[in-house]
């Protein structure tokens, strides 16, 4: 199975192939990262969030692996290798190969320097003991200085044979400046000019557990267990360290294995931070959250907020810290503190049986939470919330979210698009809460979960049964993170705003062969590029898409390439024997025209094929090869605005095969719209009346209380609240605006009970009023029956002497003198 790890720090995709047990698939993957091997399957040094193996935030590094199933055969002699060639006359890609000659490890991470012509290749063996614990028996370090044409093999010092851990730590105040760690001993070896000179130290704390602070120069902290090699190790002493790791000295005894810089601009001080005020969080041995000082001496150690208590993990995401506390009943609640406030519980739909939480996107003021609930027949199943602005309120956003867990860590189907701000698509699944493959289907929302809807099939795309897909009988469904068939995933680049890839199928739920699609619009339309699945990259701010055959394939000696966003494909033929391709990683920020393809030829060698495309464009670009687009223009009738603003973006024209360069600025302007609806979600106690939209109508897992005041304000909710992090103006949306009025705490219940008062004297009023009134009512209807009763007396006497009447006698009628005063006038 595929299973994967996203986080606020780490992305990691792990994959068990169809080889025996013992043999995993292991890629780790970001924007510009490529890892090699197999092995059993890795355990992370801290389940929670010290999965070291890469840095979503590092656009450098990629894993590969080559399972060994595929390294069969015998090395040919005539592989060309350190040899610029093309290979036919109209072929414009020059390509050349270089063999990685030492021991054949079979993973390897590959990292780009900061420099366009540097780059490491680490090739590693990975074991895992009884307990858990990842070792590494044996490794290679190869550098190249000419961006891939040659590679030698490194020497670092020391004495005896050196194994590193599979990373590469980058400095964040220097990017030349690298940190490669011993597999076993407690040794980093650190070099300034990206491999011409290496120094060695020892250091007292493990390594692998270097946080280095984002914005002062060489502040480091780290951790050393109490037990030296305990991988699992829950308790032990924070160190830092103010030369860049070089040094270290001990600063806190006893703390937990949680800890955590301090993020200035989300702190309520917002000072400028410096080795000699920069402060940190950490989890004490007592399981509370603290707040200390770098420095000894200043205020010390203190309890971030008492009223928390003792608590299993924290995170720290931007301006929220969450805190997960287990409750008595073995199951767990959720806190949060926006901007470093006070905790508040969160307030979650279904609110009791929660078992985890995963808290992986953070945007805009709003965060997006993934909740374990238990249900009745013992499968777990998994719902997206959307946050408020404070992070302690939560509306629905997607039921049951395909989720995998493997040693207590997630593997989701849920990818933030990156270039297009608020898309997201995620794989959920049908007719029941757990399934295989056979009941998924795949969503899109353009508006940071608020709504999710079908992705649109390409036009002219016929189903399963031969049927024209047609949503919502059909549509187009991906392969992602936790799928059996796990190619490419999702993938899309920042500096590329607007192009996705994904592999997928069309029909009414994801089927098990996929091709490769893209959309050029954000998502809102698809075509099918090419059959079956690939590896791809982008260059040249996505004026080169280049593809190569995956691992599924049998070995090529091919690869395909355009410049037209997949309008066309070319072929080259980088020639010698076919290989199994890994991986492909271009410089960072897809600005560079050469990309690197990792392989394998027979004979358990692994081949860097290097590709440069500078000559397969028509011409440097110029005014007239760019237009404006505007994302949302075709999606929403009238509009371009989403999140209270237009975007509008420079775009290359799709048919011009010109080369962007390096110092392509891509122009985006915004511009704030008027509020309208778009601009507003679910609140809490409110979802959508259907799964596709639709009003807000009233949760029925939700108790509403009457409105109180809390926190300074008495909020009475309209259904509907305004996206956190939108940027709308003005606009006609009273009657989705909730009331919302200042009160203070100390005066709430005496407004309360104003209220009731009120309430209660406006009862009694109308209840006397109904008294009245019925009283009024009733001695008219006897009044009423008396006087019936008298003029039936007179009628019936008249009608007597009617019958027989005296002819000289007047008619006599005799009245009561108890209605007189009906008579008068």
């Amino acid at each position: 199975k595929i299973l994967g790890i996203q986080s606020a720090h780490y992305t990691y995709i792990h994959r068990q192939g169809k080889m025996a047990a013992s043999k995993w698939l292991l890629l780790f993957l970001s924007s510009f990262s490529l890892a090699i091997g197999f092995s059993p399957m890795p355990i992370s040094l801290n389940a929670r969030e010290h999965v070291k193996w890469m840095s979503k935030n590092d656009p450098s590094r990629l894993y590969v692996e080559a399972p060994g199933d595929f390294l069969d055969g015998k090395l040919e002699e005539d592989i060309t290798r350190r040899k610029h060639r093309r290979v036919a006359d109209d072929d414009p890609v020059i390509s050349s190969k270089a063999m990685l000659d030492g021991p054949f490890h079979t993973r390897g991470l590959i990292h780009y320097g900061a420099t366009s012509d540097v780059v490491f290749v680490l090739t590693f063996e990975l074991q895992v003991d009884r307990i858990g614990c990842i070792g590494v028996p044996s490794s290679s370090l190869y550098r190249s200085t000419n961006d891939g044409s040659t590679f030698r093999e490194e020497t670092l010092p020391g004495f005896g044979s050196i194994t590193l851990w599979p990373d590469i730590y980058i400095n964040p105040a220097d990017n030349k400046e690298l940190i490669l760690i011993h597999s076993s001993d407690y040794v980093v070896y650190i070099t300034v000019n990206e491999g011409n000179t290496y120094n060695r130290y020892q250091v007292d704390i493990d390594p692998k557990t270097i946080k280095f602070h984002e914005s002062v120069v060489n502040l480091s902290l780290a951790f050393r267990p109490k037990e030296k090699g305990d991988c699992n190790a829950k308790r032990g002493d924070l160190y830092v360290s103010i030369d860049g790791s070089r040094t270290w000295v001990a600063r806190r005894e006893g703390i937990g294995d949680q800890y955590y810089w301090e993020t200035p601009q989300y702190e309520l001080s917002q000072t400028l931070q410096t080795k000699s005020n920069a402060t940190f969080y950490y989890k004490g041995i007592d399981g509370r959250l603290y707040r200390d000082s770098v420095i000894p001496g200043l205020a010390g150690a203190a309890e971030f907020d008492s009223n928390l208590g003792i608590i299993d993990y924290f995170v720290i995401n931007k301006q929220f810290i969450f805190a997960e506390k287990t409750n008595a009943d073995d199951s767990k609640s959720l806190f949060v503190s926006a901007h470093r406030n006070p905790f508040q519980k969160a307030k979650i739909p279904i609110p009791e049986g929660h078992k985890s939480y995963d808290i992986d996107i953070v945007r805009d003021h709003q965060a997006m939470v993934i909740v374990a609930h238990g249900s009745d027949t013992g499968e777990d199943y998994y719902n997206v919330y959307l946050s408020d602005d404070t992070g302690s309120s939560y509306s629905l956003s997607l039921e049951n979210l395909v989720l995998e867990k493997a040693n207590d860590i997630s593997f989701y189907d849920l990818e933030e698009i990156e270039g297009i701000p608020g898309t997201f698509i995620a794989n959920q699944r049908i007719s029941s809460h757990t399934g295989t493959t056979d009941n998924l289907r795949s969503l899109i929302s353009f508006d940071g979960g608020a709504e999710w809807e079908l992705i649109r099939p390409p036009a002219n795309t016929f189903d399963e049964n031969g049927v024209l897909c047609e949503p919502p009988l059909c549509s187009l469904h991906f392969h992602m993170s936790t799928s059996n068939y796990f190619r490419l995933g999702v993938a899309s680049w920042d500096t590329v705003p607007g192009i996705i890839l994904a592999h997928g199928t069309a029909g009414s739920k994801l089927a098990k062969e996929p091709d490769l699609f893209i959309s050029r619009d954000g998502g809102i339309n698809w075509d099918k590029t090419l059959s079956d699945s690939w590896g791809v990259n982008l260059m040249d701010f996505g004026g080169i898409i280049l593809a190569a055959k995956d691992y599924h394939h049998n070995r090529s000696s091919e690869i395909k390439y355009t410049c037209t966003e997949g309008l066309s494909w070319r072929v080259h033929n980088f020639g010698g024997q076919d290989v199994t391709v890994w991986g492909v990683i271009t410089e960072p920020g897809e600005t560079s025209v050469t990309s690197l393809l990792f392989g394998t030829a027979p004979g358990s060698k692994w081949i860097v094929i290097k590709l440069n495309f500078t000559n397969a464009f028509e011409k440097k670009c110029g005014k007239d090869d760019y237009y404006i687009w505007e994302p949302w223009n075709e999606r929403i009738e009238n509009s371009a605005c989403l999140f209270g603003e237009t975007l509008k973006i420079d775009r290359r024209k799709i048919n011009r095969c010109c080369f962007n360069g390096g110092d392509f600025d891509r122009n985006i302007v915004t511009q704030t719209c008027p509020c309208t609806e778009n601009d507003y979600e679910c609140d809490w106690g409110y979802r959508r009346e259907n799964e596709m939209g639709g009003s807000c109508v009233r949760d029925s897992d939700v108790a509403l209380a009457e409105p109180s005041c809390e926190n300074g304000n008495i909020y009475a909710p309209s259904g509907y609240r305004k996206i956190a992090g939108d940027h709308c103006e003005g606009g006609d949306t009273d009657e989705l605006d909730p009331i919302n009025y200042k009160c203070s705490s100390s005066d709430s219940s005496s407004k309360v009970l104003a209220l009731g008062v009120v309430f209660a004297v406006l009862v009694l009023l109308l209840i006397t009023i109904v008294i009245i009134l019925a009283v009024v009512v009733v001695f008219s209807l006897r009044r009423y029956a008396r006087m019936r009763s008298n003029y039936s007396r007179m009628h019936q006497g008249a009608q007597y002497q009617q019958v027989n009447p005296a002819e000289d006698e007047e008619p006599h009628v005799h009245f009561s003198n108890d209605d007189e005063d009906i008579l008068q006038p």
